[in-house]
């Protein structure tokens, strides 16, 4: 199996928030195009490390980021 970061505009996948899994990032803005939706994905890779990322959740909105952790 491989481990691989999930990166949806789904916030449905919030509910995984508990659940083991090898990183989720939800991007959930306004007025999303390619741009907007590049510069979210680029800002939360890079605020993180690869080793930060199992069973770490993110949200990434027009200015904010939340992070949440699954206690698994």
């Amino acid at each position: 199996m491989e481990s691989r970061l999930l990166i949806t505009m789904d916030k449905g996948f919030t509910i995984y928030r508990t659940m083991p899994h090898h990183g989720i990032l939800v991007v959930r803005l306004r007025q999303p195009n390619r741009h907007k939706i590049n510069n979210a994905v680029m800002q939360a890779m890079q605020h993180s490390r690869e080793t930060d990322w199992p069973n770490m959740l993110v949200v990434a909105r027009d200015t904010i980021m939340s992070i949440s952790r699954s206690g698994v």
